[in-house]
């Protein structure tokens, strides 16, 4: 009781944190920003051009929003902790750095959640300009929200990870950028070398996180997809526990 009281504690703590971070609220107001411009205006991707009822082309531009957002979100995470000296302190408190991982790691599942939620005035607003009226694939759609619900959860891992051992928020942000593309689409290109192709390509692409995200955005979810995000996930927050856990040396002028 008294440990899930504490992480209660740190989800509480974190959320009120983002809630009244400027930096939240910018990557929110941007990403509803280019959605909407993506899915209403651009010519190449608009619905209304394109006169077809899906989510499709929000889906795909999901992956590529999130290698920013998610680690402008999460850059602070650990690296401003150990910056202001509070995770110091916080060791000192009856609070593992795994519990301090996973209530920073649930207070961002928490705001994607909340995304998810608002973004479904897009799936309504399909629904209802359909032709006929209600003309949307619903199991395709709750699969591809899934899927990027689980590909959100993935980078806040790779997030969270990155900003345990950066020694300031912008080098968290940019490794965090740099670790969520190159583990995204990093096999798959790789895949497509000539070396590799015919041989090793389908299980190197089976590495990488983009494989499994878009069989899932087709609306085909198996447990081989949600065991390869749940353990993708858990390794990197274990992972960022770990580097937590021991102090970085600072030198000191």
């Amino acid at each position: 009781m008294n440990q899930i009281n504490t992480l209660k504690a740190v989800i509480k703590r974190e959320l009120l944190s983002y809630l009244s971070s400027f930096s939240f609220m910018l990557a929110i107001a941007v990403y509803f920003l280019l959605v909407g411009l993506w899915l209403w205006w651009f010519p190449d991707t608009s619905i209304p051009d394109n006169k077809f009822s899906s989510l499709q082309t929000l889906f795909v531009l999901a992956p590529w929003m999130f290698l920013f957002i998610i680690p402008a979100l999460t850059m602070r995470s650990i690296a401003e902790e150990r910056q202001s000296g509070t995770l110091d302190l916080l060791k000192s408190k009856p609070l593992t750095m795994y519990q301090l991982v996973m209530g920073k790691f649930f207070a961002l599942v928490f705001l994607i959640v909340l995304i998810l939620l608002v973004s479904q005035v897009y799936t309504f607003s399909i629904y209802q300009l359909g032709y006929p009226k209600g003309n949307l694939d619903a199991g395709g759609t709750a699969g591809s929200f899934l899927a990027w619900m689980l590909l959100a959860s993935a980078f806040s891992a790779i997030g969270l990870f990155t900003s345990a051992v950066s020694p300031n928020q912008m080098i968290a942000f940019l490794s965090a950028a740099a670790g969520c593309f190159l583990l995204y689409i990093g096999p798959s290109f790789i895949s497509t070398l000539p070396v590799f192709v015919g041989q090793w390509d389908f299980l190197i692409q089976g590495i990488g996180i983009q494989s499994h995200y878009e069989s899932m955005s087709r609306g085909v979810i198996t447990s081989s997809d949600l065991f390869y995000f749940l353990g993708f996930t858990g390794l990197f927050l274990q992972a960022a526990a770990l580097a937590s856990t021991y102090p970085r040396n600072q030198k000191k002028i």
